[in-house]
């Protein structure tokens, strides 16, 4: 569908003429690389930052946690969490490996479905 900025007026004339959509984003947004390192993690970061105030405008209903989303750790998603109303979900997450209880540690704004 193009850019933020596109998505925004194409959902804004939606609105406009009485039609709310749903607004899903399937996962893998907060980064452009697969290895966020010391060259690119100040602006990776930046980077993540709009796109979620980007979002948020947008008036996303939700957003799915893919791959990209827990690349800067987990401290970094609960950062991004704990920035917005909008609910992070997935259906997909392995986390039966991991210590932390993650609903608590997402402060309950993540809802996980594990089959």
């Amino acid at each position: 569908m193009g850019g933020l900025s596109r998505k925004y007026v194409k959902i804004k004339e939606m609105r406009d003429a009485g039609i709310d959509p749903l607004i899903l984003d399937a996962g893998d947004l907060f980064f452009s690389t697969k290895n966020i390192d010391a060259t690119n993690k100040n602006s990776e970061i930046f980077r993540a930052n709009a796109i979620m105030e980007g979002f948020q405008k947008v008036g996303c209903d939700a957003i799915n946690v893919g791959h990209y989303e827990v690349l800067n750790g987990l401290s970094f998603l609960r950062e991004m969490v704990k920035k917005t109303d909008i609910p992070f979900i997935s259906s997909n997450l392995n986390i039966s490996y991991h210590s932390l209880n993650w609903f608590n540690y997402l402060n309950w704004k993540c809802f996980f479905f594990l089959f």
